[in-house]
């Protein structure tokens, strides 16, 4: 998203996000984005998917270990391109449980000054109070971001790929 030229806002230095000077950082909206997704009912999948895109636009921050990404990007191809398949997400887990060492995955470079989606599109729908577009929003965000690390997804689709064939019958239950 572009800065908006404007003594209220702030940019976001890691993801570009503006957000108002009334918050401290883009993390404050993040925080009533999440709130937002924890109450509609049935978004589980975007709840997470949120986590996970926000996570990666703030890697530094939030993924202090290389498990730490790829626990992230492994969340966002599951509710990308799984659709939030329940079996799917069990064998990650599984899998992830018993894996202690993860491939060096260096974070893509995106300025955050590039037009690339971020929490402040989310953000700004609770803002206007169209909460029934926030979930789409959030596969927009996400998909996004998902893109932006290219790179690795031979890498993540290859993780999941040994967790369905590792696990395979995992518990659909929540």
């Amino acid at each position: 998203m572009s800065a908006i030229n404007s003594s209220e806002y702030g940019v976001c230095l890691e993801c570009g996000a503006n957000f108002p000077k009334t918050h401290p950082s883009c993390l404050h909206l993040f925080e009533k984005v999440i709130v937002v997704l924890s109450e509609l009912p049935n978004h589980r999948v975007e709840l997470r998917m949120a986590m996970d895109a926000y996570a990666l636009q703030h890697s530094e921050q939030f993924c202090p270990h290389q498990r730490s990404i790829a626990i992230h990007l492994m969340g966002l191809c599951w509710g990308v391109e799984w659709k939030g398949e329940i079996r799917i997400a069990k064998a990650m887990q599984k899998w992830l449980e018993h894996r202690s060492d993860m491939p060096q995955i260096p974070p893509p470079f995106i300025s955050p000054f590039q037009d690339i989606m971020t929490v402040e599109e989310v953000w700004k729908l609770i803002e206007a109070q169209k909460l029934e577009d926030v979930p789409k929003k959030v596969h927009m965000w996400a998909n996004t971001v998902w893109m932006s690390w290219s790179e690795q997804h031979q890498h993540v689709r290859q993780w999941i790929s040994s967790a369905i064939q590792k696990y395979p019958n995992e518990d659909q239950s929540i």
